[in-house]
């Protein structure tokens, strides 16, 4: 093979490789203009939103600070901190009841026992209470006759 076709075939792989680079750039630069025009349009709407914001923090009077408070302003001051302390104290303590309840619910705790006999008597109301009726004890012969029971370690 002669060398200058060698030449020649190293010449138009390269052009090639160009043309693609080329190619790849040309695309690159063109989505970089679209994205460029998104922004700007972008740009515009918070530069429209900042510019109403500033007409409207001119509107506003500013807040003087005070020092000293009047007894009648203290007092109303007062007042409302309260309120807002036992708005928050009844928030947590329905909370807390809440994640009882649902703990006893899960564990078959104190409560979900008092809730379930409520929402039973309420289902029922002419049933009996569970203090109302008979009790009976077993016999001795009917207790368990496990090895662990207080009674088997006895005999």
């Amino acid at each position: 093979m002669p060398w200058w076709l060698v030449w020649v075939i190293l010449v138009v792989a390269a052009l090639g490789v160009f043309a693609w680079i080329g190619l790849r750039l040309w695309r690159s630069v063109k989505a970089l203009g679209r994205e460029v025009a998104k922004a700007e349009v972008v740009l515009e709407r918070l530069e429209a939103r900042v510019r109403e914001l500033d007409e409207l923090a001119g509107e506003v009077e500013a807040i003087a600070p005070q020092i000293v408070l009047s007894p009648q302003q203290r007092t109303a001051l007062h007042e409302v901190r309260a309120g807002v302390r036992a708005t928050r104290r009844a928030r947590r303590r329905f909370r807390f009841e809440r994640a009882a309840a649902q703990w006893d619910d899960i564990s078959g705790g104190p409560r979900a026992d008092a809730r379930a006999a409520a929402a039973a008597a309420a289902a029922h109301p002419a049933s009996p209470s569970p203090a109302a009726l008979p009790t009976t004890v077993m016999p001795a012969t009917a207790q368990p006759a496990h090895p662990a029971h207080p009674d088997a370690r006895k005999a």
